[in-house]
């Protein structure tokens, strides 16, 4: 039981992590740039293209909100999980 609880901790604790990487997104988001925009003698040398900056829709911002406090409140969950399977703690 007790590698169990030590499990739930361990992905509970990256669930938080992936919550607070979610939520502070900036309001900005990257777009490729077409390649007729970027310059014509450096396109064969890069593997990766130019990108340019936009800002986020509304739409976009309010799915990373949801997607954090989902990511939050999965997190939390699997703590208090593994709070409850660990045979080390006791409630009462």
């Amino acid at each position: 039981m007790r590698a169990l609880a030590t499990g739930y901790y361990v992905i509970g604790s990256a669930v938080l992590i992936g919550c607070f990487v979610v939520g502070v997104r900036g309001p900005l988001r990257s777009e490729p740039m077409d390649n007729a925009e970027a310059a014509p003698s450096a396109a064969p040398l890069r593997s990766r293209g130019r990108r340019r900056l936009r800002k986020a829709t509304a739409e976009e911002r309010g799915e990373g909100r949801r997607s954090a406090l989902l990511l939050f409140a999965l997190g939390v969950a699997l703590l208090l999980l593994a709070a409850a399977v660990d045979p080390e703690r006791r409630a009462f």
